[in-house]
C-alpha cells in the first residue's frame, strides 16, 4: 500500500511538471513585465467615448492553441451576446499583444501574469475599475460555462456603470 502511494505521488509530481513545462514551452506562463514597461506612446490608451466598457484579450506573440480558445470564446461571448451594444459602441473588444512596445503598460496597469481577459468601464478618458476574468482558464474546457461566466461579468460591467 505504501509503495501505490509513493508511486502515485510520484506520477503527480511527473505529471505537474510535465504540464510547466508544455504551459512554459508555448509561452503561456507569463509575459515579461521586468522588461521596461513604457507608458509613452500608448496608442492603445482609452476609450473616447462618454461611457463604455472595453473588454480586452491580452496575449504574447506566442500563442498556444488554449490561448488561442480563450480569445475566440471570450469575443464571441461578447458578440452573441451584446451585438447591441457593440454597434451602439457601449462595449468594444480589443485584442493586444502586450509584448510589443506600445502596449507592455497594460502589464502593470492591470497585473498581468498570464494571458487574460479584462474588463474595463470608462467614463471617458478616465478609466473607473476594471476586472481580471481569472476563471477563463478553469472554464476554457466547457465552452458553455465560460460563456455564462464572460457574458455574466461583462453584464454586471454595463449594468454598475
Amino acid at each position: 500500500m505504501k509503495k501505490r502511494a509513493i508511486l502515485l505521488s510520484g506520477f503527480a509530481v511527473l505529471s505537474l511538471l510535465t504540464a510547466f513545462g508544455v504551459l512554459n514551452l508555448c509561452g503561456c506562463t507569463g509575459f515579461d513585465g521586468g522588461a521596461a514597461v513604457e507608458a509613452a506612446a500608448q496608442t492603445n490608451q482609452a476609450p473616447t467615448a462618454d461611457s463604455k466598457v472595453v473588454a480586452y484579450y491580452f496575449h504574447g506573440t506566442t500563442r498556444c492553441t488554449t490561448c488561442r480558445t480563450i480569445e475566440a470564446y471570450a469575443h464571441e461571448a461578447v458578440q452573441t451576446g451584446f451585438g447591441d451594444a457593440l454597434k451602439a459602441g457601449k462595449i468594444e473588444w480589443r485584442a493586444l499583444n502586450v509584448e510589443e512596445a506600445a502596449n507592455r503598460h497594460f502589464i502593470k496597469d492591470y497585473q498581468l501574469y498570464t494571458r487574460s481577459v479584462v474588463l474595463a468601464s470608462y467614463q471617458g478618458d478616465k478609466q473607473l475599475r476594471w476586472k481580471n476574468l481569472d476563471k477563463v482558464w478553469e472554464l476554457v474546457g466547457d465552452k458553455g460555462q465560460f460563456t455564462r461566466y464572460v457574458q455574466g461579468e461583462v453584464k454586471t460591467f454595463l449594468e454598475s456603470r
